[in-house]
């Protein structure tokens, strides 16, 4: 495929500018070079390099005979870009990109510059398929990049094991892996125990101990000892692919191309033609030169004017950087995400899920009526079938069997508690405020506030029965984190929480964060933020949650993201912004990939855009011929495209 339909080939507008210039994201690149060479060029170029050889070689050749061998081979290695032309005149697209190289070609012969015109053309076709294989071999590269993933996998049975392709491999079958072997498909141990390296997820330096009845990730490696394992999901809906599929599906939506670029992009070819025009009248009545060598300098305008080498590494720069985000535990989800990122001025954090590590701890159990054990059973019991974080650690204190038939009618407010009948007894459990509301009266203890973070009351039988205190730890990264985000021009950093105001104190304290609201339920937690945005409309507001925070939360701030663990990338919607690394540093870790994404984008399209103002001048004193400005503006497309590049590996977690 020459490169003259190199874009407009894939019939995608995802990367447009008015001047006519179209081409997709990478996403259709699947090869590590060309996707479909079109053989026929390779015949014309051929023809027409050897017609140019003999008219180089042989110059006492009849003139009338090398004019006509010269437009033949013209005709030959130009034939896609002139039937282009033809049809972008009856499609009324006058500013396609094939209509400035025809009308070149036209003017060139007529002045007799035929053989600048050969060998323009023949440096594009050679130069076309350069970009072209340097395009789809940087995609590729980048995107193999991302997680490596297995092609077969060891399927076990009857005792036997058998190399199967991956896409042969269903759920339910046995596999086996041996030691440094990637993990092929999301699984659950059955035999064994060994050592799993996460950090192809972007769990960095996390060696975890698996086994039985542990589950492993796609993608991970296996660094101990022989496993068996069952499979729990395809390796097209695996892990790993999802974390693929999800990068590079943020580099085929969204705008690609920033406002202040596309606005020169769509200017350039108009502006640049312009010139062209003026120039001619320009140098013919204030030189001595003839007329013919004015409208050979101009041409020169006409391949300056088209746009692909100023846009044509955006896209790779974009892959670039969702790739190596992707690679280290983060996900954006549209490239409008990547650009607002960069400009992020405002965060708010729920802190318990987010600046703590979920996983609150009892410090105390108080009972009013009973045995504190057998108070622990019934809120144990009560809690049953919630899966907030706090019935998890209330469970895992009690720590025996739980008789699910016991529990009925079972209802949860989340953020608030939960109703149910145990053995027909109505269980009131959560704020002080929840069972208030329903009409149990809650002592007030002035002490309450110096016990913990959190505080769930428990009625029974509608009478107040006592009370669990709770408190979680701050996340080991949570200040480093904060550090961090000071220095990347963040204005405002404000906490929201359902715990008491001494807790908040304790450890917001640690972080820095003066700014924070408590004794918050869910409702509350959405007018705050409401209110955060609506009082700062300028700034670029991110709401960070975990997994577990309620999903409606932070619905009008800018960008949402979402901490969470690898396995959990498959279940429900995900935010604009996903760590699925399960670190908070992922948060300045993604501003900062953001910035460089964007910083990148602006300075290789500067440093074009520089490259072809040098060539116009050059093209105006007489020192670039049209074939040198094609050489040289096709050689800038190239070297952009291996300088996308350079956002790859820039930045680090932590």
């Amino acid at each position: 495929m020459p490169f003259s339909g190199l874009f407009d080939a894939l019939g995608s507008e995802h990367y447009t500018t008015s001047s006519g210039f179209t081409f997709n994201s990478v996403s259709y690149s699947t090869s590590e070079g060309f996707k479909d060479i079109d053989l026929s060029i390779l015949l014309r170029l051929l023809i027409s390099s050897i017609v140019f050889a003999f008219v180089i070689l042989f110059p006492d050749i009849p003139a009338l005979l090398k004019t006509i061998l010269e437009i033949v081979a013209i005709i030959i290695i130009a034939i896609d870009i002139f039937l282009a032309a033809i049809n972008a005149v009856f499609e009324m697209n006058f500013m396609h990109k094939a209509i400035p190289l025809t009308l070149l070609a036209i003017l060139a012969i007529i002045i007799q510059k035929s053989e600048d015109t050969l060998a323009m053309f023949i440096i594009y076709q050679i130069m076309g398929l350069i970009v072209e294989y340097a395009f789809n071999r940087t995609a590729y590269s980048l995107k193999s990049a991302i997680i490596p993933t297995a092609s077969s996998a060891n399927v076990v049975e009857n005792e036997r094991t058998q190399q199967v392709p991956i896409h042969d491999v269903s759920v339910g079958d046995i596999i086996s892996v041996s030691p440094n072997e990637l993990i092929p498909c999301d699984c659950i141990v059955i035999e064994g125990s060994s050592l799993v390296d996460m950090s192809n997820l972007g769990i960095l330096a996390n060696t975890i101990e698996v086994s039985e009845g542990d589950e492993v990730y796609s993608g991970s490696v296996n660094i101990g000892s022989d496993i068996r394992c069952e499979v729990t999901m395809t390796a097209s809906e695996s892990t790993a692919q999802t974390i693929i599929s999800s990068a590079l599906s943020c580099v085929d939506s969204g705008s690609p191309l920033p406002e202040g670029i596309k606005a020169i992009a769509n200017l350039f070819a108009p502006i640049v033609l312009l010139l062209s025009v003026i120039l001619i009248p320009a140098l013919y009545y204030t030189t001595d030169l003839a007329g013919s060598e004015t409208v050979s300098r101009a041409l020169s305008f006409f391949i300056i004017a088209n746009p692909a080498a100023l846009i044509v590494s955006i896209p790779l720069i974009h892959l670039a950087s969702v790739s190596w985000a992707a690679k280290n535990g983060v996900l954006f989800s549209d490239l409008d995400v990547l650009n607002e990122t960069s400009s992020v001025s405002s965060i708010i954090f729920d802190r318990e899920s987010s600046l703590v590590e979920g996983s609150p701890k009892l410090i105390q159990v108080k009972s009013e009526r009973m045995d504190t054990a057998v108070f622990l059973k019934i809120c144990a019991h009560a809690y049953a079938y919630s899966s907030s974080k706090q019935a998890k650690s209330i469970i895992a204190e009690y720590g025996d069997t739980i008789y699910i038939d016991l529990v009925e009618d079972f209802h949860e407010v989340p953020g608030e508690g939960v109703n149910v009948s145990i053995e027909g007894i109505k269980i009131l459990a959560g704020r002080r405020d929840y069972l208030l509301s329903s009409g149990v009266f809650v002592p007030y203890d002035e002490n309450e506030e110096d016990e913990g973070e959190m505080t769930l009351y428990v009625s029974i039988a509608n009478e107040y029965a006592g009370k669990i205190v709770m408190s979680d730890s701050l996340r080991e990264d949570a200040e480093e984190t904060i550090n961090e985000i000071a220095y990347l021009n963040v204005n405002r950093v404000v906490s929201i929480s359902s715990e008491n105001k001494k807790a908040n104190l304790e450890i917001l304290s640690q972080l820095g964060i003066e700014d924070f609201y408590c004794d918050l339920n869910d409702e509350l937690k959405k007018q705050k933020v409401n209110e955060i945005v609506r009082a700062h409309p300028s700034d670029i507001v991110l709401f960070v949650s975990g997994k577990e925070a309620d999903s409606s939360i932070g619905g009008e701030a800018d960008l949402r993201a979402q901490i969470c663990v690898p396995g959990e990338l498959s279940m429900g919607k995900r935010k604009e912004l996903t760590f699925f690394n399960n670190k908070l540093q992922s948060l300045p870790f993604s501003m900062r990939i953001a910035q460089r994404s964007k910083s990148y984008v602006y300075m290789i399209f500067n440093g074009v855009l520089l490259g072809k103002a040098l060539t116009l001048i050059m093209a105006t004193v007489g020192f670039a011929p049209i074939w040198f400005s094609m050489l040289f503006d096709m050689s800038l497309a190239v070297s952009s495209i291996l300088a996308s590049f350079l956002p790859y590996g820039k930045e680090e977690i932590g």
